[in-house]
């Protein structure tokens, strides 16, 4: 009876070393068919390429401080690492220089670049952006807490409409696009508001 015990004890103990070896295989399944790296880098090149696609540039409907001062609407035409940016409303702020009436095209650069996701980010100085993450004197370094920088959610299916979120301060940011020229664009807006 001992012996029996003892050899079943020795089957089992062998079953489940065999299974445990059976589990133990060096290879991995390959669940995406490419590497992160390559699954990053290729998001960096269609979401360029969706920036960039836009004859007339981007809407971008922009909330500073988690909507706290409102939205604003800017537009954006995305080429060759340049923007052409206007807005809706004047800048007329000591901090941002000589005074920018709406509509007025300003032009700096930007990039699409990976880091942890894909970012879009105004690399260069362009008062229209960065006047809402600039501060506001010693008494207020964060300004309108806003980014510069901007993680992309997704694009819709259509590709007409694409969602960021600012990399610091989670700023809300969407743009849609264009169907007629950013200045003309904001022209409209501008009517709009004075009737």
């Amino acid at each position: 009876m001992t012996f029996m015990k003892t050899t079943i004890k020795n089957i089992v103990a062998l079953a489940a070393l065999v299974l445990t070896l059976a589990a133990c295989t060096s290879e991995e399944k390959d669940l995406f068919g490419q590497s992160a790296a390559q699954r990053l880098n290729e998001s960096v090149a269609n979401y360029q390429a969706l920036l960039a696609g836009s004859q007339y540039g981007w809407a971008m409907e922009f909330f500073p401080s988690a909507g706290q001062y409102g939205g604003y609407v800017l537009t954006a035409r995305f080429q060759n690492g340049d923007v052409d940016m206007t807005s809706e409303m004047d800048f007329n702020s000591s901090s941002a220089g000589s005074a920018v009436p709406a509509g007025t095209v300003v032009s700096s650069k930007y990039s699409v670049k990976a880091e942890q996701s894909v970012i879009l980010t105004f690399d260069t100085y362009n008062r229209l952006i960065h006047f809402f993450s600039q501060p506001n004197g010693s008494n207020d370094p964060d300004g309108y807490e806003s980014d510069y920088e901007f993680v992309f959610m997704r694009a819709s299916a259509d590709g007409d409409s694409i969602f960021l979120r600012g990399k610091k301060y989670e700023n809300e940011l969407v743009m849609v696009r264009l169907r007629e020229s950013g200045t003309d664009y904001i022209h409209d807006i501008k009517s709009l508001d004075a009737k």
